[in-house]
């Protein structure tokens, strides 16, 4: 990663080199440690991302059980850092170089969390035509995810975060900054439930789901697995919450929804609030991972489909031992169906199968959630 080029308001970098090339008793502070020094809130202007009210969401690092046939106990939890560790995604549609992320700390004020510019984890080169309202095309311009981890935060009731955008190797006060993520370390994600079909009648999937109190929004997520995964340990990563899964995954879908709604279907407008950063053509009869994230007014994430998804079970052979994982997919499995010829008459059950094909060597795909089970009946 490239070291940062760090920009102060004008006046602070000038008392800070005054400080640096005078004269006299005071403490002098280095060029390099100027960006680490407390700052009362991150310069920069909100308004240019403020369509989206969520472009950085935080949430506490919750674990998965798995269960396997190889460890002592048969089973243990998986985390993508560790216990109290804060997680965060930055999501962003000016096609940035790079963003900037700052933390609040315990004594106040907040201070640069990274030395350095962050890098896009996934980016969503290709514009996307999407229908607007009244029937027009609206392309959507390129966008791109940064993702974080803070594996020991401060000592706060809540740990906050803001991003600064990087843009041409640039960043100052006339930056764009994101909202002002907040959530509690160590916290536990609550159980959103869906209620939509999992087997629908064709690829324009109709997404429903119960209303979380005090959502901002909802973040919605249609991937498949990619078929180079190695290790059971990727897999396992895969399913950990994120509103946007971290691993290797293709994503179809990528939208936000704003609260009050709890549906959206595939193709229809872009509800006035929201946001598609990314949409691929879904193939009918092809299983898809869905998942849906609620989020509030602080950018934290207060809900998403987890133990009440569907589940994976991935094998492997390690040294002499044939290993076998079984873990939360933190999502449902849904399979568009293709709607038959309206000269045929179909009197056949729409319940979906209950084992799945994801595609990858070793990974199967379980339909286990009692709502994928009622909704595909």
């Amino acid at each position: 990663m490239r070291r940062t080029l760090r920009s102060l308001p004008a006046l602070v970098a000038m008392l800070g080199l005054i400080g640096l090339g005078g004269s006299g008793c005071a403490k002098k502070i280095a060029v390099d440690q100027i960006g680490a020094q407390l700052i009362g809130y991150p310069e920069g202007r909100r308004d240019s991302l403020d369509h989206t009210p969520s472009d950085l969401v935080v949430w506490p690092d919750v674990p998965n059980l798995v269960q396997d046939n190889f460890s002592p106990s048969g089973s243990y939890f998986a985390y993508r850092t560790g216990a109290g560790a804060v997680m965060g995604q930055i999501f962003d549609y000016l096609e940035a170089g790079g963003y900037q992320v700052f933390r609040r700390e315990s004594g106040g004020g907040y201070r640069l969390f990274y030395d350095f510019v962050m890098s896009p984890y996934r980016r969503w080169a290709d514009p996307t035509y999407y229908g607007a309202a009244g029937g027009a095309t609206r392309v959507m311009p390129p966008a791109q995810f940064f993702t974080f981890t803070d594996a020991a935060p401060p000592a706060t009731p809540f740990a906050g975060y803001v991003g600064r955008a990087v843009i041409s190797g640039y960043t100052s006060a006339d930056f764009p900054l994101t909202n002002l993520g907040q959530t509690i370390s160590g916290g536990a994600i609550p159980i959103l439930h869906y209620t939509g079909n999992v087997s629908p009648p064709d690829s324009l999937i109709p997404f429903q789901w119960d209303p979380v109190p005090g959502a901002k929004g909802y973040w919605i997520h249609v991937y498949q697995t990619r078929s180079d995964i190695q290790t059971g340990d990727e897999a396992v990563a895969i399913g950990l919450a994120a509103p946007v899964a971290i691993g290797k995954v293709r994503d179809l879908f990528v939208g936000f929804i704003p609260a009050p709604a709890t549906s959206y279907t595939l193709g229809d407008p872009i509800p006035a609030g929201g946001r598609v950063l990314v949409y691929r053509k879904l193939v009918s009869l092809v299983s898809v991972l869905v998942r849906v994230s609620a989020v509030d007014a602080d950018g934290n994430m207060i809900a998403a489909i987890s133990t009440n998804g569907d589940t994976g079970a991935f094998r492997e052979t390690v040294g002499p031992e044939d290993r076998v994982r079984t873990f939360p997919l933190g999502a449902l499995i849904i399979t568009p169906r293709r709607p038959p010829p309206p000269t045929i008459a179909t009197g056949l059950s729409t319940r979906a199968p209950e084992v799945f094909d994801s595609g990858v060597p070793g990974l199967t795909y379980l339909r286990t959630s009692a709502t994928a089970l009622h909704a595909a009946r």
